[in-house]
């Protein structure tokens, strides 16, 4: 799965680590409400949960990129290709619980991947099960992690609440589950506003860059079919 154009540019992944990472400071942001981060929580309560949980794969991507040449983020990346499917249809998506890192060695680089991985599951599982109010949940400690550990990058600062505000008005909160709400393009959460032509072409492209055999947080194909998807992967 390739990197979007905006976090190329942004060059998140190029600076020195020069945020503090402790116990403390994780349990703070793994416990995160609404009443913490009033502002970003009213911004996600306005949109769907189906794009609740986008922007939730959208910060977790954040926090991968912005790490990626700290820590080893190649079993992310393949989950977050997984999530991003799961904005198609949440079938698509095989998530795992991620192995726990070492709770002996605190690293500032590999925690927060991996507690961005954690809560991604947990959304996702939650998403799987019709809990809406969990997905909201945990797209703002997501939204927080983001934050913390990339949040003074200039287009960072831009990115958070343009695209919620985009989202805001394309996929506004609804009665519907999250099961029976329209896809949410990936480009979606892109820092400018794409196009028409590429929020159409947006899941057809998706799909056919998905490879069960090489990405093992994909579901088979037989299984989706079985599932009623049909022609789950598309022959390239």
């Amino acid at each position: 799965m390739s990197i979007p154009a905006y976090l190329q540019s942004a060059k998140v992944a190029d600076k020195a680590i020069d945020y503090k990472w402790d116990i403390r400071i994780q349990n703070r942001i793994v416990t995160t409400d609404a009443d913490r981060k009033p502002a970003l929580s009213k911004a996600i309560g306005k949109i769907s949960a189906k794009a609740a949980f986008a922007f939730a794969v959208a910060c977790a991507e954040w926090v991968t990129v912005r790490l990626s040449q700290h820590t080893d983020v190649a079993d992310a990346m393949l989950r977050l290709q997984a999530a991003w499917a799961a904005t198609v249809d949440l079938r698509y998506a095989r998530l795992s619980k991620p192995d726990v890192v070492d709770p002996d060695n605190v690293d500032p680089a590999a925690d927060p991947v991996y507690m961005a991985m954690r809560v991604l599951y947990d959304a996702h599982m939650r998403y799987l099960a019709g809990r809406e109010d969990r997905v909201y949940l945990d797209a703002l400690i997501l939204g927080v992690l983001a934050e913390h550990v990339a949040g003074r990058n200039p287009v960072f600062k831009r990115w958070a609440p343009e695209v919620l505000k985009r989202a805001s008005q394309q996929h506004p909160g609804s009665a519907k589950k999250a099961t029976k709400e329209p896809a949410v393009a990936r480009e979606s959460f892109d820092l400018d506003p794409p196009d028409k032509a590429t929020l159409a072409a947006s899941q057809a492209n998706l799909l056919a860059g998905l490879n069960p055999a090489r990405n093992r947080y994909l579901a088979p194909a037989a299984a989706l079919r079985a599932a009623g998807i049909k022609d789950p992967y598309p022959k390239k």
